[in-house]
């Protein structure tokens, strides 16, 4: 039962506050804004969002792509669709439960390639920290570029807050969730000694991820295909911005910044959900100014770019993802079936 109630803490919590965040914030907007802001997805070039998506896409593959690299020291060699699939499904997943799409892509690779599930989980791990190491490259290098910018930053972050009554409200809920989610895994790390073994599973198999980058034959390649997801990363985003007229000209360190709110948005809650579009904004307004008079602390356009780009990319990882968990047990319908015989 307590697992149950953490568990439903841990999704619904995020998407509480996130949901709040977007309520707040568009009962400030007037009907002329709002009308302002929906004209901006009317008149947006879609046809740039469309060219954003295909490099979103193209980025998903090359991931899978370099999925191969690390799972090859292991003592197998998956087939690429495998590979692909697998991780489309996983972001599919994630947009429900939290975290649960890395699990959920090992276990569909361990099914369908006769891999223990920790030594395809430990890969996803080791990768996820590869990919940690590159975001805090790219957002050091961001914020030394935009450091006469900080303070800016920080009052409009301050007209975003909440009454203070809320503001304590919502802090000691948050402080309080912190202390019981801690508690909660300590005392289940000491009683259960399933709990134990699968978490030394893990880590044992984190290690056996890093090991396999370490003995990969192929590093640089390795290497290589990581800047070129991270590079298809970076032009999704800013290809993104000529869909509105209003922000075609913000300057690349702007929108570098966006990036790098927009990527804690998405690790913070599920899919981005309402905090997405917010952070955005919130970059944004760094170069385009709030109209006068307006009640409404961010930029519009910024606020409607950061909506575009949040719906575009979640249709495209439902409908993608949703493909994938489609056709990934049907292309190994035959493999399976020998397995069992």
């Amino acid at each position: 039962m307590k697992d149950k109630i953490i568990s439903i803490i841990k999704i619904v919590g995020p998407i509480a506050v996130a949901v709040y965040l977007v309520w707040y914030l568009n009962q400030s907007l007037s009907e002329t804004e709002k009308d302002y802001i929906i004209d901006s997805f009317k008149n947006a070039n879609y046809w740039w969002l469309v060219l954003s998506l295909t490099i979103g896409w193209l980025s998903h593959m090359v991931r899978g792509y370099r999925w191969l690299y690390m799972i090859e020291p292991l003592g197998k060699l998956p087939s690429f669709w495998n590979c692909y699939h697998a991780v489309m499904a996983g972001y599919v997943i994630n947009l429900t439960l939290p975290r649960a799409g890395e699990a959920a892509r090992a276990a569909l690779l361990s099914k369908y390639e006769g891999l223990p599930f920790e030594k395809p989980f430990g890969t996803i791990l080791a990768e996820r920290v590869v990919d940690m190491i590159i975001l805090i490259l790219i957002a050091f290098v961001t914020i030394v570029l935009q450091l006469e910018n900080i303070d800016k930053f920080k009052e409009i972050l301050e007209v975003v807050k909440p009454p203070e009554a809320q503001t304590n409200y919502l802090s000691y809920v948050v402080y309080a969730l912190i202390v019981l989610g801690i508690g909660a895994a300590v005392i289940a790390y000491f009683k259960s000694e399933k709990l134990r073994a699968k978490l030394l599973g893990i880590i044992k198999g984190l290690g056996e991820g890093l090991k396999s980058i370490i003995k990969m034959e192929k590093k640089w390649n390795y290497l290589w295909f990581t800047l070129l997801i991270w590079l298809f990363y970076v032009l999704m985003y800013i290809v993104a911005f000529q869909s509105i007229d209003a922000t075609c000209d913000v300057p690349f360190s702007i929108m570098m910044v966006g990036f790098i709110a927009g990527s804690v948005g998405i690790v913070l809650v599920q899919g981005g959900i309402g905090v997405y579009p917010i952070l955005i904004a919130v970059s944004i307004t760094l170069f385009l100014e709030v109209p006068e008079g307006s009640e409404f602390p961010f930029n519009q356009d910024g606020y409607a770019l950061g909506w575009l780009l949040w719906i575009s990319q979640t249709l495209m990882i439902v409908v993608l993802g949703g493909l994938s968990m489609f056709l990934m047990p049907r292309i190994n319908r035959k493999n399976v079936a020998i397995k069992q015989d």
